[in-house]
């Protein structure tokens, strides 16, 4: 297991030690209730369409070294996960409780290929790691899907959102790939929703405000 560090502070002012001989020995810093966590109640993302819980070693330090990390990620009806990318690990997403949620990732330029596929409850998917994916209920009910990845770093990168790559690269350069102006950038990036988003059309359709 790779050491980047010898020690950090835990949440709770605990100091945690890395540089320990054997994993076993790590574990001896952590008691019983350290390896438990309460996922539902987990909202370390918040948006007009959804809520999305994390389980990872930000949340469960014990997990240090173990490569695997979770999240819950409930979808309003209409609600996205806005495009992304899992920097950190493959991930699988399970669809708890879906009607229709629409999956999909962007695989390597010169490809060609968007792999598309429509979730049901009991379905299950994944997308390799470091491609743009989404994922959108399509329908007027919430949906729930549970992801896996394997690393207990559940590194995320937006593309869109107010604290996007979009927003946050050089504007100069990412106006003239779009081939619009710094200030429209500037504009659409201020406009841009946080994640989980509303897809307005979705709405219109399912009678919904948002």
């Amino acid at each position: 297991m790779a050491r980047l560090f010898i020690s950090a502070v835990a949440n709770d002012g605990a100091t945690i030690n890395y540089a320990t001989p054997t994993r076993s020995v790590f574990r001896t810093q952590f008691d019983d209730a350290s390896f438990k966590f309460d996922l539902d109640a987990s909202a370390v993302v918040v948006g007009d369409g959804g809520v999305i819980g994390v389980a990872s070693v930000t949340q469960i330090p014990a997990l240090f070294g173990e490569g695997i990390a979770m999240a819950r990620i409930t979808l309003d009806p209409c609600g996205i996960n806005v495009p992304h990318v899992v920097t950190s690990g493959t991930e699988m997403v399970y669809a708890i409780d879906a009607e229709s949620v629409l999956t999909a990732f962007a695989d390597e330029t010169g490809t060609g290929r968007t792999v598309v596929n429509t979730l049901h409850t009991g379905d299950v998917t994944f997308s390799p790691r470091g491609l743009v994916r989404l994922e959108y209920n399509m329908a007027c009910t919430p949906a729930i899907l549970l992801t896996a990845i394997n690393s207990e770093d559940y590194g995320v990168t937006l593309l869109t959102t107010p604290f996007g790559a979009l927003a946050t690269l050089p504007s100069e350069p990412v106006a003239g790939a779009i081939g619009i102006t710094v200030a429209e950038l500037e504009a659409l990036a201020a406009a841009s929703p946080s994640s989980p988003a509303l897809q307005r059309d979705c709405l219109a359709k399912c009678g919904l405000s948002g």
